[in-house]
């Protein structure tokens, strides 16, 4: 080689290692850059959440809240829009009256009036409470005084003050509280008559307290002592009554519930089982109770007690706890199917039958009803059950314990006005039904679909298949009605004349309520590309943007399209397609797809910029580093829930190459949990996707169906059989189960896979993730794992979850982007290619 040869390829190698530092040094500042924007974008957020009008309809407040720093509660004037109060990070907060609100600061308590600007100030509070329609005050304080309990009227007249109160307890008109001095006192405060009553003193402590469902309104009372716990019964004629069954006066955990019974109160006892020692755990097969190999399992019973006959009966254990309806003594039960194996089995089955018993607590008698597999509605005083069973409407009298079928569309429901009467919500109508004469008229007809908003529900939320939804007739109904093109108008109905208060929009309104004084309704609305905002409209019709949420200057520049295709059994099923901010005609655009199951009711959520996701996706985030988003909708197919994935998202993908925009070379696939499993299963069946994102994902559903899960301390093969994945039962169609199995295929992935998990989820093993990991490794496939120490199904950490979203960002970044300075990612492919 000659020296002027010598030279120019120095100069060239000069030449190359300077474009090289050059391209790094650039590409470092570029992916700081972006990161900086994303925190801007994220830092500036804004939420409104507890939307709350006062009595008079002047006040909105609400309070604003953000990514990182504390929360505003912000007070808009009616008569003024240009003032607006702001009070930092407040910990608890009440509307009084007229012009009054109460909020607490820590350990400061604020009684300000709106109107006048005036705020009387009490220090050292740990909590506040109104009751009797906010006729009342309680200010409860901390150590710093004593614990000291003031009881105000609502000019601020102090009532009565005690001190060393440890715990307090509001009812409609009473309020209940334990003073520790010299032993522990009961405290009951009559907000009518005002008298203050000591209901029980002693020196044991008091477990928990409660107001019974008796005529004569007595107290249960349970003491903790040394051998356990002990129930009291106190009633008006302060005669201190003892329970107990069979022959034990102490229980370790004892659980008063609604009762139905005027002369019994309902109770959940618990009585430790003594469990020996051992270093040999046996499990029998005949075990059907598996959480009992790991922690001790209290035998349980429920009993009515009727404290003044002294007489407790046990309820029969044939039957679930079940829950008291109307006041007639009365509960609703299920009977304990003694086929399943374990209290999971069949769980998620939408035929799974139970048989439908009322439990008659006057004659201890079970009258049969149903088998029924659907929700199930009753009357406010319970003289009227009605279900849907097998697509048809069933209307059960409980008096008469007589049934009969009614004429209701599937898709109806009955919201009670009275014992005996419901207004149904049927398609396009409202329809009036007294069930005594089984007269039915229409009330009014919409231009489609309706709903009723403000309805109450009066049974306990935990009883989820079954409601009590009860209206006013007496107010407005607040009614939303479902359009065609996925718009909806908001209506009010009351005395046979609506009044159209929204119409025609495709924003998500939420918390709309009507103010009599003002005759206004207040609302919230927000949209894909248009962040929380608080509206008003009058009778007049005069519309107002009381509050706009602080967003983004890019969020209106948003778009979304919507693609249509069919499902694997012909359903109508849609795909959300997001477009970037800067989105531009003559350019391409890389496509990130998150899937789950259907999506296509996110389409008017506001897209929120956050980092603070427990599975790391954020659309929004996605959008502002230049990708499309697309949201699919995936239903189950006979053939399996990955081979169904897989034909709803391929239909999806077809969609896509008409938007001309849409880069189909450069699409990356994401899920998460179910979605994480239909992401492992099309990775092995596709080669639509440049990457992958999987997150606490399944990847073996042989294995883990009869796998044992630390959360529900039993085996997972209800999920599989007729839970999400729907592939029945293993034994009647082990091919499916094959076929639908990621883990069968891995070595067919033919694209880069991104794979997370946290080690302490106890829904989805993070061993799937590793066996996911280990199989592509294996294979030689492109792959990372990030295991997230003592972290959930989802993260719960703020600091994780942002470094997840960002390397969800960074990963398809590199590889639908061709952005190369995620060193992470380099390190994985320094050797791969």
């Amino acid at each position: 080689m000659d020296s002027s040869s010598g030279n120019d390829v120095i100069r060239k190698s000069s030449f190359y290692l300077a474009f090289l530092l050059f391209v790094l040094i650039y590409g470092q500042v570029s992916g700081q850059e972006r990161l900086t924007e994303l925190e801007k974008l994220v830092e500036n957020k804004e939420d409104i959440y507890s939307l709350k009008v006062s009595a008079n309809g002047r006040w909105k407040v609400w309070q604003s809240v953000y990514e990182r720093k504390p929360p505003i509660l912000k007070i808009a004037d009616g008569r003024n829009h240009n003032s607006l109060v702001a009070i930092e990070d407040p910990s608890q907060w009440q509307l009084v009256d007229d012009n009054d609100i109460v909020v607490r600061i820590g350990s400061r308590l604020e009684y300000r009036n709106l109107e006048t600007g005036k705020i009387k100030e009490f220090q050292d509070v740990k909590a506040f409470e109104y009751f009797d329609a906010g006729k009342t005050l309680i200010v409860h304080y901390n150590n710093g005084k004593d614990n000291a309990l003031e009881i105000y009227d609502r000019k601020l007249n102090l009532i009565q003050g005690f001190s060393n109160v440890i715990w307090i307890k509001v009812f409609e008109k009473k309020l209940a509280f334990v003073v520790e001095s010299d032993g522990n006192s009961l405290m009951v405060f009559d907000s009518v008559s005002k008298n203050i009553e000591k209901v029980w003193s002693g020196k044991s402590a008091i477990n928990l307290f409660h107001e019974s469902d008796m005529k004569d309104n007595g107290w249960i009372v349970v003491v903790k002592e040394k051998e356990g716990l002990k129930t009291l019964y106190v009633g008006k004629d302060k005669i201190v009554r003892e329970l107990s069954f069979d022959g034990i006066l102490y229980f370790d955990k004892v659980k008063p519930m609604a009762s139905s019974n005027e002369k019994a109160v309902y109770l959940s006892l618990d009585k430790a089982r003594d469990k020996p020692k051992s270093d040999i755990d046996l499990w029998y097969s005949s075990d059907y109770n598996l959480t009992e190999h790991f922690r001790n399992v209290p035998e349980q019973q429920f009993v009515l007690w009727f404290p003044t006959e002294n007489k407790v009966v046990k309820m029969d254990e044939k039957y679930n706890e079940g829950f008291a309806f109307g006041c007639s003594g009365l509960f609703l039960k299920s009977a304990i199917d003694t086929l399943k194996v374990d209290p999971y089995d069949k769980k998620a089955a939408a035929t799974s039958f139970a048989e439908i018993f009322v439990y008659d607590s006057n004659s201890n008698e079970h009258f049969y009803i149903d088998s029924v597999a659907e929700h199930i509605y009753l009357s406010p005083q319970g003289n009227w059950i009605t279900y849907l069973k097998n697509g048809r409407w069933v209307l059960y009298n409980v008096i008469r314990k007589s049934k009969q079928f009614l004429n209701y569309d599937k898709n109806a429901k009955p919201y009670f006005y009275s014992d005996n009467d419901a207004v149904w919500t049927s398609g396009r109508q409202l329809l009036s039904h007294n069930f005594k004469t089984q007269s039915v008229y229409e009330i009014v007809r919409f231009d489609g679909d309706v709903e009723i908003l403000n309805s109450e529900n009066r049974i306990p939320t935990k009883y989820y298949d079954k409601s009590s939804p009860t209206i006013n007739l007496g107010s407005k109904l607040l009614l939303k009605v479902k359009k065609k093109d996925y718009h909806y108008s908001y209506y009010s109905w009351k005395n046979g004349k609506s009044l159209a208060i929204i119409s025609d929009v495709d924003d998500l309104i939420t918390d709309l309520t009507f103010n009599n004084v003002t005759g206004a309704f207040v609302w919230k609305a927000q949209n894909y590309n248009r962040s929380p905002v608080v509206m008003e409209r009058y009778f007049t019709g005069k519309l107002s943007n009381v509050y706009t949420s602080a967003q983004p200057e890019t969020t209106g520049r948003i778009k979304m399209k919507r693609l249509f295709y069919k499902g694997p059994n012909g359903d109508d099923l849609t795909a959300l397609v997001y477009l970037p901010p800067e989105f531009k005609e003559d350019k391409k655009y890389p496509v990130a797809v998150f899937i789950y199951e259907v999506q296509n009711g996110k389409s008017n959520r506001y897209l929120a910029p956050s980092f603070n996701n427990g599975t790391g996706f954020n659309e929004r985030l996605f959008l502002e580093s230049g990708f499309m988003v697309m949201l699919p909708d995936i239903v189950a197919g006979k053939d399996g829930p990955g081979i169904s994935a897989l034909q709803c998202v391929n239909k999806a993908l077809d969609e896509l190459l008409n938007i001309p925009q849409a880069d189909s070379k450069k699409v990356g696939l994401i899920g998460h949990s179910f979605g994480g499993y239909e992401t492992n299963f099309i990775a092995t069946q596709s080669d639509r996707f440049a990457a992958y994102i999987s997150g606490t994902s399944i990847v073996d559903i042989i294995n883990t169906s009869f796998a044992f899960n630390y959360g529900t301390y039993t085996a997972d093969y209800w999920r599989y059989e007729d839970g999400q994945f729907k592939l029945g039962d293993f034994v009647s169609d082990k091919e499916k189960y094959y076929r639908n199995n990621p883990l069968y295929y891995v070595h067919q992935i033919k694209s880069p896979m991104f794979l997370w998990a946290g080690t302490a989820d106890n829904n989805v093993n993070h061993e799937q993730t590793r066996s996911m990991f280990l199989a592509l490794r294996k294979y030689r496939k492109t792959a990372v794992a990030l295991f997230y120490k003592d972290e959930l199904h989802g993260l719960t950490k703020y600091n994780l979850k942002k470094d997840l979203s960002l390397r969800m960002i960074e990963w398809f970044e590199y590889f639908l982007m061709e952005r190369n300075d995620s060193k992470w990612i380099s390190k994985e492919l320094k050797g791969a290619f």
